[in-house]
């Protein structure tokens, strides 16, 4: 064992650091509420609290996200307004949906199990835009050295 190569412990066909393949299993599709939780609380001064008796994700105590009550593995997701709503609701009917309870406000129903980490990670981002004060904003969008420009 002590002279067998570094990672000859490992199976055959685990991806190595530097695979394509790590970055693909890591985005696969099928998330759930603790992927959303990890992802929204990775957000600059978000909190988790219950809303409507589930979880809730707030920016500086305004509600961006939550999970559903009416279905399991669904997330609330504030949208920048109607229209963004009617765009998301067009372009991604598989994944964003609405109920009459959400007509005329600009929220969309999204299912974890039809997106992978990242997409869940923009769409967190998004609505979390939409009730993040100018100033946690601008911070959060500020270049630093470990990321470029927006």
């Amino acid at each position: 064992m002590a002279d067998d190569p570094p990672g000859a412990d490992r199976p055959l066909d685990a991806p190595t650091a530097g695979d394509e393949d790590v970055a693909m299993a890591d985005d696969s599709l099928g998330c759930n509420e603790d992927d959303a939780r990890a992802a929204a609380l990775a957000l600059p001064e978000t909190t988790e609290r219950p809303c409507y008796g589930t979880p809730g994700f707030y920016v500086r105590g305004k509600l961006f996200a939550r999970v559903w009550d009416g279905e399991d593995g669904v997330l609330v997701l504030r949208c920048a307004d109607l229209e963004t709503k009617e765009l998301l609701l067009a372009a991604e009917p598989p994944i964003c949906f609405t109920t009459p309870h959400y007509d005329g406000h600009p929220h969309v129903l999204l299912r974890l199990a039809a997106v992978g980490r990242a997409e869940l990670a923009e769409h967190l981002e998004d609505a979390w835009r939409t009730r993040a004060p100018k100033r946690v904003l601008a911070a959060f969008d500020a270049p630093t050295p470990a990321r470029p420009p927006a």
